[in-house]
């Protein structure tokens, strides 16, 4: 009862020949019971697995080992009559039968597994190449940044040489924005109009140090 109930499909193997099989294995392979039984399990594998590996040669070689008392589970390329294909899981157990050794194989297929884990790496890559262009973004913008900062401190201090220079000449030096509200003024500006740092207005502009009959000309 539970050989036919199994959710997975079960092949008795002699001398590398089926000899029975569950209902599952024959929607599996797509063939019936009479059909699957007395073929050779090579036959359901093709001549080499996905790895390269030749299918005779891998196989010949658990043979030993189950029948020494090894319970190998592995990973296996099936091949259906039909000429399809499936990747399934494999658990190889030595049973006796009549006194002769066999060996039961129970094969769950895992092709919707392996498919959803080929999806989750490649998803995997993509997002690892995606975090190291941001990281490569992140580290130019580090690097803009600060030619910036130092682009400004580069030019705070020549500014400052400026004014430092202008406060020296005798000559009124100032400089004011587009609506002609004085923002900087040296400090022979400041003496010539009668202010000082401290007490000029914060909103002064030029045409208030005009005189107002010479404003219009």
């Amino acid at each position: 009862l539970l050989f036919e109930s199994a959710r997975d499909a079960i092949l008795i193997i002699r001398d590398g020949t089926v000899i029975d099989c569950n209902r599952q294995a024959s929607v599996f392979f797509r063939v019936d019971h009479g059909t699957l039984t007395g073929m050779q399990i090579l036959d359901l594998s093709p001549p080499a697995q996905p790895d390269g590996a030749d299918s005779r040669d891998v196989y010949e070689s658990m043979v030993t080992r189950i029948i020494a008392g090894d319970h190998p589970l592995i990973t296996w390329r099936m091949l259906r009559p039909d000429g399809s294909t499936f990747d399934a899981e494999a658990s190889l157990t030595r049973i006796d039968l009549d006194q002769t050794p066999c060996i039961q194989v129970a094969i769950r297929d895992i092709t919707e597994r392996l498919i959803a884990d080929q999806e989750l790496n490649e998803k995997t890559v993509e997002l690892e190449a995606a975090y190291e262009e941001l990281k490569a973004a992140e580290e130019e913008l580090h690097v803009n940044l600060d030619r910036i900062v130092a682009s400004q401190e580069q030019l705070a201090e020549s500014e400052q040489k400026y004014r430092e220079l202008a406060d020296l000449l005798p000559q009124i030096v100032y400089e004011c924005d587009p609506f002609g509200r004085i923002t900087y003024a040296n400090r022979q500006a400041y003496a010539t109009f009668g202010y000082t740092p401290e007490t000029a207005p914060p909103d002064l502009y030029v045409i208030n140090l005009i005189i107002p009959s010479e404003r219009d000309t």
